[in-house]
């Protein structure tokens, strides 16, 4: 068994901060049906992201910078710099996959906008937990999996490594796991557990398919992760009697 391990990367959250997280009814469905929680591959989320998974533009530069002043020959400083200049190296965001939750004290509205469509009659569901009965829920499947909240920065601006606030840099590659672009997410306040795949093969063999993206599932205790379900505002009382 392998419950949810502690990293040098993470940044830690409170085991008592409450998470929440938003489905489409028929994922909710799934959820029970399944007693499991689907990781997606971070490179899925590039689709709308395609910082996700990246290193800032500064921190390349320096990597381009290291590169030249510590490169022994012509060809060692092409592979450096090759490797300063790549999106993603080593292919971690095909090698990670990550589930999403909501750090809120309250629900949201804009993750109900986002997860209840009116116009088509369906409704959303958020399962509501905190950190500590998440980690617990976790802790008697194999996976080796890491919780983190994520750090979001100017990928224009800033470098992942900031005195006093974040010491890590891009030496380590789970580091862009944990990082998001500020511009587009400033209020999504996200925690993420990650599960990295560390064995041979091609990238599609790693992960199956599931609802046009890739990844895997993972047991979870479901009664000791879950301490309440609500409905979206648009749910009547039939949705909530059929739920």
């Amino acid at each position: 068994m392998c419950p949810v391990a502690d990293h040098p990367i993470i940044i830690p959250a409170a085991p008592d901060t409450v998470i929440w997280k938003y489905f489409q009814e028929k994922y909710f469905r799934s959820l029970f049906a399944d007693e499991a929680l689907f990781f997606r591959r971070v490179i899925d989320f590039a689709r709308s992201d395609p910082f996700e998974g990246t290193k800032p533009e500064r921190d390349k530069m320096n990597d381009r910078r290291h590169a030249l002043r510590s490169s022994n020959s012509i060809e060692e400083l092409k592979v450096r710099a090759d490797s300063a200049e790549s999106v993603d190296v080593y292919g971690m965001r095909q090698r990670v996959v990550v589930n999403c939750w909501k750090m809120a004290a309250t629900e949201s509205n804009h993750m109900w906008h986002l997860y209840s469509k009116v116009s088509d009659g369906s409704i959303g569901v958020a399962v509501k937990s905190t950190v500590h009965a998440m980690h617990n829920a976790l802790a008697n499947q194999p996976s080796l999996i890491h919780g983190s909240k994520v750090r979001y920065i100017d990928y224009e601006q800033d470098t992942f490594k900031k005195q006093g606030e974040y010491e890590h840099g891009t030496a380590n590659v789970m580091v862009p796991m944990i990082h998001k672009n500020i511009h587009g997410f400033p209020d999504e306040n996200e925690y993420r557990l990650i599960h990295q795949y560390t064995g041979g093969g091609m990238p599609d063999e790693w992960w199956d398919e599931y609802d046009g993206c890739r990844g895997c599932m993972i047991k979870v205790d479901l009664p000791e992760l879950i301490t309440e379900v609500v409905l979206s505002p648009n749910s009547s009382e039939v949705d909530r009697l059929r739920i």
